[in-house]
Parts: C-alpha cells; structure tokens; sequence
C-alpha cells in the first residue's frame, strides 16, 4: 500500500498540474516544477508525490508525508502548506524540451568526466519502523543522464521494497564546478561539484545538504 501512494500513475487532475510554476513564500521567489506523474521538484528539491483528490501528497527523503490541498483555476495554483499559509502560483514558460542525443563532438571534457552512478541515501527509524530511500543519478559521459528512485520500508505490518518505474530523462552541462541538469519534460536542476579525482573523473555531488556518491550506489 505504501508504494501503491507513492508511484500512483497520473490521472487527469496530474496532467493539468504538470509545468513550472513561480511563487513567492515569504518573501522569497520560488520555482515549482511538476515535471512528471510522480516526481516534482520544488525549490531545487527533487520529491515524489501523488495526487488524492484535491491534495498534492509529498514524501520528503525521510519518508514523510506532506499533504498541501490545492485549487487550480486555469494557469493559477493556490497551495495550502502545512504551516497553515496559502501561497498562490502562476503557470510560467517551461524550458524548451531537449530530445536529440548529443553527439561526442558536442561534449565537452568536462562532461566526459561525469559518468556511471551517481547516488545518494537516507534513512529513518522509530516506533519500531525503518525507512530508507535511494536516489539514483546515471549519466553516460556524452551529455545525457536518467533520474530514478527506490524505496523500502520495515515495520511491524511486514517489509516493502520498490523502485519508481517511471525514471527521468534529460541533458546535463559541466560548467566550471557546476553541474546543470536539463529535463527532458521541462525544468532544470543545480548541483555542485564536490570531488574530483585526480584522473579528472567526477565523483561526488551536492544539491543543498544531499550528497550523491559512487560510493553510495553499493
């Protein structure tokens, strides 16, 4: 049950949701980016969800739920977070999608230097419950990459391991000691470099405080 709420396959409602949409929370300008059935990315921060009826339900790393009732109106969102606040946000321009395959000699060193898995890994635990979830990042040396996720739980209603079918695709940039990653579906995602090898090969990244490792792929 608890993957079945995780990788729901999009119905209607999840088509009409799907884009980039700005907001501001607090201030602050903030980008939200529903780049597939299952997968958003809110802020920079790759999560999956589903949708139940009128509410967008979140799992976060730590394998929470967030639920944020929502009212769509045409190219218009009002979320609802669970700090009692509504925040409205407006359907903006997607990036272009980016199908072709890029060919070797349109790549750059630096882009042939970031190859293989690429992964990150938390974990949770009480009440006599565990929870861990694998965040998985290939990326083939030539400019393209996939994005996809699993999930296992084990508590005292049984054990439950399961992997999101439905992986991303795109294009990725190495500029300086960033990494750009470009969403086949729209959107785009940030990374910094954190370790290099000497060989030049890229070995470890970061979004925010998640690391993505070769060594954590094991």
């Amino acid at each position: 049950m608890l993957f079945q709420v995780c990788f729901t396959i999009g119905n209607a409602q999840n088509e009409k949701l799907l884009g980039d949409w700005q907001g501001n929370t607090n201030g602050l300008t903030v980008l939200l980016q529903i780049v597939s059935s299952t997968d958003l990315i809110y802020d920079g921060e790759v999560s999956s969800y589903s949708v139940e009826g009128n509410v967008i339900r979140v799992l976060d790393e730590d394998g929470y739920y967030y639920d944020y009732p929502f009212v769509l109106q045409n190219d218009q969102l009002l979320l609802s977070f669970p700090d009692g606040y509504d925040y409205t946000f407006k359907r903006v321009k997607s990036l272009p999608q980016t199908t072709q395959p890029v060919t070797v000699t349109e790549v750059s060193k630096s882009t042939q230097a970031l190859y293989g898995n690429l992964c990150s890994f938390s974990s949770s635990s009480g009440g006599g419950s565990s929870y861990s979830s694998t965040r998985r990042l290939y990326f083939d040396g030539k400019g393209r990459f996939s994005y996809s996720t699993g999930s296992s739980y084990s508590g005292n209603t049984g054990s439950y391991y399961g992997n999101n079918p439905n992986a991303l695709n795109g294009r990725y940039e190495v500029t300086g000691k960033t990494l750009t990653l470009y969403y086949d579906k729209g959107g785009s995602e940030t990374f910094q470099i954190n370790m290099v090898q000497n060989s030049g090969e890229i070995t470890e990244l970061k979004a925010g405080q998640t690391f993505y490792g070769k060594g954590l792929c094991d």
